[in-house]
């Protein structure tokens, strides 16, 4: 019971802010402008993002082979796109079934895959933070206006001083503290670790470890922090693409793309909602107001954006899961041997 609520939150939230960003929106309005939308610049969307899709996969693969493991980069994307579409429909779900469906193809274990994703996220805060700071130096007064605007502190919290704070910061530094500590006597108790020997349990510690900093391993870092440049980048291309598409936006700054893409990453971050619906929905259309549109204007541009990437994004992951069946059919083994894997992650370590 409890896991299922834990599903359907994200879905439940996703439709209640939906219906909110949504009340009072004129249809007419809105069918208007998606019958005015321009078929030329959704096609340069759609070929913009299966490139950052197809980059994602190639970044993926740096990952894995640094772990010594040999996918191809079919797989990989296949994988990767099968698990997206099971995301979409089951919260949660993609990632295991992509690491799953390369695990059947290539061998590579889910410990280490699911390492090497976690790895991913967290280089992709890293981009997202970084594009943020460019937004804030470059859009401060916009931003500065949206959230006097939309985000206005409780009460409380401006009440709250210097010393209350530096309290709950120490409280829960102690915390933290403690709980280490605490599982740490925990860990050391002789039957937790007979039961993590009948487990494997620090086999699998291991094996995550190892695709958790995969990132160590890859063999040019410099091409793989200019691949994740260049993904967040396509996204600002996106969405001045987005921005094109619709006669309301068109006139619009590509420095809004800046902005909106700083909120709507944000909010994807804050706010679970199922596929970011409702949280981009409501970010996007209150960030075009610092440009001069109209509250309805936005909600008709973000309803249309998301709709488009969303589209593109099932379509693509349709056609990976279609072409990551054949791996769940027959097993392949296109992967280095076990002592050449170590062998290379040994020397890679000493270098």
């Amino acid at each position: 019971m409890k896991k299922t609520l834990k599903q359907l939150l994200p879905i439940i939230l996703a439709f209640a802010l939906l219906a909110y960003v949504l009340q009072g929106m004129p249809m007419a309005s809105l069918l208007e402008q998606l019958r005015q939308s321009s078929p030329f610049w959704i096609t340069v969307t759609a070929v913009i993002m299966g490139a950052q899709t197809l980059l994602r996969a190639i970044r993926w693969r740096m990952l894995l082979q640094g772990l010594g493991y040999a996918p191809s980069t079919g797989r990989a994307l296949s994988s990767m796109l099968a698990g997206s579409v099971s995301g979409l429909i089951i919260p949660g779900s993609g990632e295991l079934l992509r690491c799953t469906l390369l695990q059947r193809s290539d061998n590579v274990p889910i410990t280490e895959s699911v390492g090497s994703i976690i790895t991913e996220r967290l280089v992709d805060l890293l981009a997202t933070a970084f594009f943020l700071t460019i937004t804030i130096l470059l859009e401060s007064g916009r931003l500065l206006t949206y959230v006097r605007q939309y985000m206005q502190p409780p009460p409380w919290l401006l009440a709250t001083t210097t010393g209350q704070w530096m309290g709950i910061a120490v409280a829960i530094g102690l915390s933290i503290l403690l709980a280490v500590l605490g599982l740490k006597r925990l860990a050391k108790q002789a039957a937790v670790q007979r039961l993590a020997g009948r487990l494997k349990l620090r086999e699998r510690i291991d094996g995550f470890q190892r695709g958790l900093l995969s990132i160590r391993l890859v063999s040019s870092p410099a091409l793989y922090w200019l691949t994740t440049l260049f993904i967040h980048s396509l996204s600002l291309v996106v969405l001045a693409a987005l921005f094109r598409a619709l006669p309301v936006t068109e006139t619009l700054p590509n420095s809004a793309a800046l902005t909106v893409f700083a909120l709507t990453s944000l909010g994807s971050l804050t706010i679970p909602t199922q596929a970011s619906i409702g949280s981009y929905h409501f970010l996007a259309s209150r960030g075009l107001v610092a440009y001069g549109l109209p509250l309805v204007t936005g909600t008709i541009w973000a309803t249309f954006s998301h709709a488009v990437i969303t589209l593109v994004n099932l379509v693509f992951s349709a056609l990976g899961f279609l072409a990551a069946l054949r791996f769940m059919r027959r097993k392949q083994t296109y992967t280095v041997s076990e002592p050449e894997r170590r062998t290379v992650i040994g020397f890679r370590k000493t270098n």
